[in-house]
């Protein structure tokens, strides 16, 4: 169709069951993945490629399937959303925390 551009497909390792929701970071050097399986996953770009490594993974980050995530402005911080009755939001450090 005119005006779209096709991506390539790449796979990003790192998840038991669905992802549920990803998002780029603001300088899209890094994306984040949260599953049903109750962890995130951080990726790196890999330098002049479309590719992704897996950096952090971090198990059980909930108790429950983890619904949402999301970047702070500056990409220092991150959100995930689950659907714990407490603690349903956590903030994270990002991989340009200082």
């Amino acid at each position: 169709t005119k005006g779209q551009t096709t991506v390539p497909a790449c796979r990003l390792r790192g998840h038991k069951l669905t992802v549920v929701q990803l998002e780029f970071s603001h300088d899209d050097q890094h994306l984040l993945s949260c599953s049903r399986d109750r962890q995130w996953c951080l990726f790196k770009r890999q330098e002049g490629s479309l590719n992704f490594e897996l950096l952090k993974k971090f198990k059980d980050a909930h108790s429950r399937i983890i619904w949402g995530i999301s970047w702070s402005h500056d990409d220092r911080l991150f959100a995930t959303g689950s659907r714990e009755k407490q603690k349903g939001i956590r903030v994270w450090h990002g991989p340009s925390a200082s």
